[in-house]
């Protein structure tokens, strides 16, 4: 595959796909989209042989997050073309790449992480990058986003969904629901997967908390794809209640 004095591979690549542009192209080798001859190559300027066989990924998201999103916002409908939108916790993307391509004007890409944003997000001028920023340390977006899709790690979402709403003009949030987060008694040998049969109890008690905070969930849906230890993730619909 490696070849001295063949063409570099992002040449490779042009000339091979003249529908995609060259900054696409260079993006897709970073994220690892890109296999020559089997092998995945993420250095534009490694050096290829004439007529070698190139793949190019077909995932549709930077990361399983966009799948688990879309289902909600199929469900849902939320107004996301032509709008802003703030994504909290974005980390690799998938939410953020799943908004842009419904059509989002503009995401607000926050998480407290650094350098773990897909490349090809990360130069996108619909995006707008926030890294090592809290999202309870956020006080204002310019411009300030309609909604808002939240996937926390490490933290509830008790105190983080009102927080987060507040910096909507749209007073909507979809977040992810991570069960290993939100127990609050887990066993003394927990070890981060959480029974199937603990999490709806689980889920109504996160509700339970989120409304005394004056959050409203509208839905509940089960995410169509499983955390990566196999937790039953969720996908919920909140608000904040007039007045709360």
């Amino acid at each position: 595959m490696v070849a001295s004095l063949g063409p570099r591979l992002l040449d490779y690549l042009v000339e091979l796909f003249p529908d995609q542009t060259r900054e696409s192209l260079f993006a897709r080798i970073l994220c690892g989209d890109v296999d020559v001859d089997g092998e995945r190559i993420k250095d534009p300027k490694t050096r290829v042989n004439p007529g070698a066989g190139v793949a190019l990924s077909s995932k549709k998201f930077v990361s399983r997050g966009g799948l688990k999103l879309e289902a909600a916002l199929e469900l849902w409908k939320p107004a996301v073309e032509g709008r802003v939108w703030l994504d909290a916790g974005a980390s690799t993307g998938g939410f953020t790449d799943c908004l842009l391509q419904r059509g989002a004007k503009l995401v607000h890409a926050i998480d407290v992480g650094n350098n773990q944003l897909a490349w090809k997000l990360r130069s996108d001028p619909r995006v707008k990058v926030q890294e090592k920023m809290n999202i309870m340390d956020v006080k204002e977006l310019d411009p300030q986003p309609f909604g808002a899709t939240a996937d926390l790690s490490f933290r509830s979402l008790r105190g983080a969904a009102r927080k987060i709403l507040s910096l909507t003009t749209g007073n909507l949030l979809v977040a992810l629901v991570k069960p290993q987060f939100e127990w609050l008694d887990p066993d003394p040998k927990f070890s981060g997967i959480v029974p199937d049969q603990r999490s709806s109890k689980i889920l109504e008690i996160l509700f339970a908390d989120l409304a005394s905070e004056g959050v409203r969930v509208r839905d509940c849906i089960l995410s169509p794809i499983r955390g990566h230890k196999g937790n039953q993730e969720s996908l919920v619909w909140l608000e904040r209640i007039s007045g709360g």
